[in-house]
C-alpha cells in the first residue's frame, strides 16, 4: 500500500472492434508471431484473442512442471499521465518473475495448478497467482494445442494485484512454443500500466503427487461456489433498477472498476471484469486485493470469535502482549482500544492526516516485524486518553494483531497461527473459499507475523460468502453464534441506535473494525438506517445491508461515495426497518 500518489487522472485508450489491426497485421496475427517465432509485440492484444473458445475435447493430457522465463529485451510497457514517476525504462516491475508452477488437467480442458495460493518469487518487485486455465485445440496451428492461464501479479509487500493472461502451445512431443504475456487490469490506485512480452518455456511432462485429489478438490470447491448470474440479470428483474448507478459509472470510469457484485436471496449478481483491452477471460479466476477491509474480515471477527470463546480479549492491555509497547505511554491502553483506533497516540487529531502523510511509508515498506512494531510503539506521541479520539492508523491495526498473536499463543497453544488456525479453520472453517484466501501478507522475517489490517486476497465468491456468513451470524442467538454478541450487533449497527466513534463526518462511524454510513434522510427512513461496511484503500466497499443484503465494488480512483447506489439497493428490498 503506497500513501504517495500522484493522482493526475487515468488516461485510457478504448480500442473499438474486436479484431484490431495494427499496420497489416491483426491481434490475432501477432499473437501467433509472438508464440511461433517467439516476436516482439509493439502493443496489447485485445483481451478476447488471449482466450480459448473451443469446447472441443482435447486427445492430450497435461501434467507436469512449466517454466517460463520472459525475454527481457521484449517486455513491454505503457503507463498513463497517473504514473509519470513511473516513466523510467528497465525497472523492474515492468519485467515479469520467472514462473514456475505445476499443472494437472481435468476431464472438462481445465488445468489446475497445483498452488493456487499466492507464491513468493525471488523477483524485486512482484510475487504471483497462477489461477486455473484452460487448454484447447489451437485454430492457426494444427497439431497443436493451446494453454491460456490467468495470471496475478501482486506487489511485493503489499497488496496491488494486477490481472493478466499468459498463453502458448504445446504438441503432442511436449515441446512448448514462446509465450506471450499480457495485463490490461488492476486494482491499484498509483500503478497502472499495460505490461506485455514474450518469453521461453520449459515443459517438464511427470506424474504429479496427488492429482486425482487436486482435481477433485477443485471440483468440490466449484460446486460450492454461490449461484451467480450476471448483474445485468438484476436489472432486468427489478423495475425501475439502474445498472449504471450499481456501478457508479457517474463516477468510475468502467476500465477503473475492478468488479461489482450484489448478493440476494443466495444469489451472487455479479459484472464482467472490464479491462483497457475488452473484458478479463478469467473473470472467476480474477484476485482482488483486501486492502483494510482486512480490518474487518481479519482483525474484527478475529477479535469478536476470540471475545466469544474466552469473554475478556477485548479488555486486555496492550503493553501486556506487546512487548515494545510496555512503556508508560502505553499504560491504560487495551485491544478494543486499537480495534477501535482510539489509542490515544497519534500525530495530528484528524483521522486521516497522519495515515496519508508520507512518513506512513516507514512503516508501509517496513519487511521485517521488528521494524514494523518500532514504528507501531514509537512513532506517535500519547496525545489524550485511550478509547476518546478516533484517528486511522493501519499500525494500529499491525499492533493489534501482534498482541493477539502472543494471546493465542499463551491461551490455545505456543504452535497456534493468528491466520490459518484461527481465521481460516476456525472463524471461517465452514465458508466455503477458495485458495486465493488462504495466504496471507506477513512480514518478510521468521517471524512472518500477519499485517492484519491489510493484504488478503479474495475472489468475487470469497467475497460473497464471508459476507454472507457475517450476516447470518447477526441473526444467531448469543449461545449458538461463533461471533460474540452484542458487539457484534454493535459493530453492524443491528442495535436500533447509531453505535461506533464518530468521525470528522457526523454521518460516518467506525465500530471494531466496521464503518458505517448513515442513509436515513436519502432513504426517507422514519427510524434511523446506519448501514454497515468494509472499506479498502483506493476504491473499495463491501456493504451489510439488511435482508441478507450485500453490495460491493473493488475500484482504484479513490471513489468512495457509494450513495447513488443505496437508491437503487433499495429497490431491491426496502432498507428502511
Amino acid at each position: 500500500m503506497r500513501l504517495v500518489m500522484f493522482i493526475v487522472g487515468h488516461i485510457v485508450l478504448l480500442l473499438c472492434g474486436t479484431n484490431v489491426v495494427h499496420g497489416n497485421e491483426s491481434d490475432e496475427g501477432r499473437l501467433e508471431s509472438a508464440l511461433i517465432s517467439g516476436d516482439e509485440v509493439t502493443s496489447p492484444i485485445m483481451m478476447e484473442h488471449l482466450d480459448l473458445a473451443s469446447t472441443q475435447t482435447v486427445d492430450i493430457n497435461i501434467q507436469g512442471t512449466f517454466q517460463l522465463i520472459p525475454a527481457r529485451d521484449k517486455s513491454r510497457y505503457s503507463l498513463s499521465a497517473t504514473n509519470v514517476i513511473n516513466q523510467i525504462a528497465n525497472k523492474p516491475q515492468f519485467i515479469l518473475p520467472v514462473l514456475s508452477f505445476d499443472l494437472v488437467q481435468n476431464d472438462q480442458n481445465e488445468l489446475i495448478p497445483v498452488k493456487r495460493e499466492l507464491q513468493v518469487s525471488q523477483h524485486d518487485y512482484w510475487d504471483y497467482f497462477v489461477g486455473v486455465g484452460k487448454i484447447g485445440i489451437d485454430p492457426l496451428n494444427k497439431g497443436y494445442y493451446r494453454i491460456a492461464l490467468p495470471l496475478s501479479l501482486v506487489e511485493k509487500n503489499q497488496n496491488c494485484v494486477h490481472n493478466g493472461v499468459v498463453t502458448f502451445l504445446v504438441d503432442q512431443q511436449s515441446q512448448a512454443s514462446h509465450f506471450y504475456y499480457q495485463f490490461s487490469s488492476e486494482t491499484c490506485a498509483y500503478f497502472k500500466p499495460d505490461l506485455w512480452g514474450v518469453g521461453q518455456v520449459a515443459y517438464q511432462p511427470s506424474k504429479i503427487d496427488g492429482a486425482p485429489r487436486i482435481i477433485q478438490a477443485y471440483q468440490h470447491e466449484r460446486s460450492l461456489r454461490m449461484t451467480s448470474m450476471p448483474l445485468a440479470t438484476l436489472a432486468d428483474n427489478i423495475a425501475g433498477l439502474k445498472l449504471s448507478q450499481l456501478m457508479l459509472q457517474s463516477s468510475i470510469q468502467p476500465a477503473e472498476m475492478s468488479r461489482v457484485g450484489v448478493v440476494y436471496q443466495g444469489v451472487h449478481y455479479v459484472s464482467n471484469c472490464t479491462t483497457r483491452m475488452g473484458d478479463y477471460p478469467f473473470c472467476q479466476q480474477q484476485v482482488l486485493p483486501s486492502y483494510s477491509t482486512a480490518k474487518s474480515v481479519f482483525a474484527g471477527l478475529t477479535m469478536l470469535y476470540l471475545e466469544q470463546r474466552f469473554g475478556d480479549v477485548f479488555e486486555q492491555p496492550v503493553s501486556k502482549w506487546v512487548e515494545a509497547c510496555d512503556t508508560k505511554t502505553w499504560q491504560g491502553v487495551t485491544l478494543a482500544d486499537l480495534l477501535n483506533m482510539t489509542s490515544g497516540h497519534y500525530g495530528v487529531a484528524d483521522y486521516g492526516a497522519d495515515e496519508a502523510s508520507a512518513q506512513t511509508l516507514v512503516f508501509f515498506d517496513a519487511l521485517t516485524h521488528q521494524d514494523k512494531i518500532r514504528f507501531s510503539c514509537q512513532h506517535y506521541a500519547r496525545q489524550s486518553a485511550p478509547g476518546q479520539q478516533f484517528v486511522y492508523h493501519t499500525s494500529d491495526t499491525y499492533l493489534l494483531g501482534t498482541a493477539l498473536s502472543h494471546f493465542i499463543k499463551q491461551r490455545i497453544g505456543k504452535s497456534t497461527e493468528l491466520f490459518k488456525d484461527i481465521l481460516v479453520d476456525t472463524v471461517l472453517a465452514d465458508v466455503p473459499l477458495s485458495p486465493v484466501f488462504t495466504q496471507t501478507r506477513t512480514t518478510a522475517d521468521a517471524i512472518q507475523q500477519p499485517f492484519v489490517g491489510y493484504g488478503l486476497f479474495y475472489t468475487a465468491d470469497d467475497i460473497a460468502q464471508i459476507s454472507q456468513f457475517i450476516q447470518r451470524q447477526t441473526q444467531l442467538s448469543q449461545s449458538k453464534a461463533l461471533l460474540a454478541q452484542p458487539l457484534l450487533s454493535q459493530s453492524l449497527q443491528r442495535t436500533g441506535q447509531p453505535s461506533g466513534n464518530v468521525t470528522e463526518y457526523d454521518y460516518i462511524r467506525y465500530s471494531n473494525g466496521f464503518w458505517a454510513r448513515n442513509f436515513t434522510n436519502q432513504l426517507g427512513c422514519k427510524h434511523s438506517a446506519w448501514l454497515p461496511f468494509m472499506s479498502g484503500f483506493g476504491g473499495i466497499t463491501v456493504a451489510l445491508l439488511p435482508n441478507q443484503l450485500t453490495y460491493y465494488y473493488f475500484s482504484d480512483t479513490h471513489q468512495y461515495n457509494w450513495a447513488s447506489a443505496v437508491s437503487e439497493l433499495n429497490k431491491i428490498k426496502p432498507i428502511c426497518q
